[in-house]
């Protein structure tokens, strides 16, 4: 359930506390519904040992990475009685590993371990690839914020403003995140209607004056840099536009001049523009 104050609508304030797990799949179909950025995937090593890690949770077994990507191996950690005194003994009880292309599980058992352990394992696999932990799904969230022109009102994140044509969609991808199958208690996102008073004005200002002056840096180090190819530089070119854009429209959201800011991202895309020229130019 969605939890909206009741006030004059000027604005949302949203943040949100997530689940442990989100079904990937219902957030893939949410976002071919509604046009959005696709959720990210989960990398079959890290789904992999996530299910190792959950189904052995107590002190007495670890998981441990081996030398290649995708192989862990569950250790059994047992007080054994010597001569001198207790001692720790370390068994091996397994032995898993994952293809990262294919995503294909292969578990080979020590004589130790329970037989129904590989059942356990590959089921606990599965349900780790279908759900997104809360760093994954956060971050879909912001880029669909930025999307949306959303500023954050913290340098760290996690409390954003959206403008009033933002709150529709923004409504709707509430709806089907919170509606979502999770692991845990449900993801609640929640939103603040705002009324742009005096202090609110200067509060999302100077958010907005942080994130494009940090932004426009960024991209012109990276350029001044010498290094960028040009698929790197034209990312950058999306990213100095969108800077420019961003600017533009909160020059209307809050009634005033953003001059400044609208320079410092114009001069980020036009060093972009000159540095992409400078590498065609170069011979291939």
């Amino acid at each position: 359930m969605t939890h909206l104050a009741e006030i004059t609508p000027h604005g949302l304030i949203t943040y949100w506390l997530l689940s442990e797990r989100t079904d990937r799949p219902t957030l893939v179909a949410l976002a071919e519904r509604l046009s959005l950025p696709m959720p990210p995937t989960r990398e079959p090593a890290t789904a992999l040992r996530s299910a190792l890690y959950s189904l052995h949770e107590d002190s007495r077994h670890l998981v441990r990475p081996l030398s290649e990507r995708g192989m862990f191996a569950l250790v059994e950690e047992t007080v054994v009685e010597h001569g001198t005194g207790p001692a720790l003994d370390y068994v091996m009880l397994l032995r898993a590993s994952v293809d990262n292309q294919s995503g294909a599980l292969t578990i080979e058992l020590s004589p130790e371990a329970d037989p129904d352990t590989s059942n356990q394992i590959r089921a606990a696999y599965a349900a780790e690839c279908q759900g997104l932990p809360v760093a994954s799904v956060a971050v879909w969230l912001c880029t669909i914020l930025s999307k949306l022109h959303a500023v954050s009102l913290r340098d760290a994140g996690g409390v954003y403003w959206l403008p009033p044509d933002a709150e529709e969609r923004w409504t709707q991808v509430v709806a089907g995140v919170e509606a979502a199958p999770t692991r845990g208690l449900g993801s609640r996102i929640y939103l603040l209607r705002t009324t742009l008073t005096a202090s609110a004005v200067v509060a999302v200002h100077d958010a907005l004056a942080r994130e494009i002056t940090t932004e426009a840096k960024r991209i012109q180090a990276d350029i001044a840099g010498g290094r960028l190819k040009q698929r790197a530089l034209e990312h950058r070119r999306e990213q100095s536009a969108a800077l420019v854009e961003k600017a533009r429209h909160y020059e209307q959201i809050l009634g005033q001049s953003l001059e400044g800011l609208r320079k410092l991202a114009e001069t980020a895309a036009v060093q972009q523009a000159a540095s992409g020229l400078a590498v065609l130019a170069l011979p291939m």
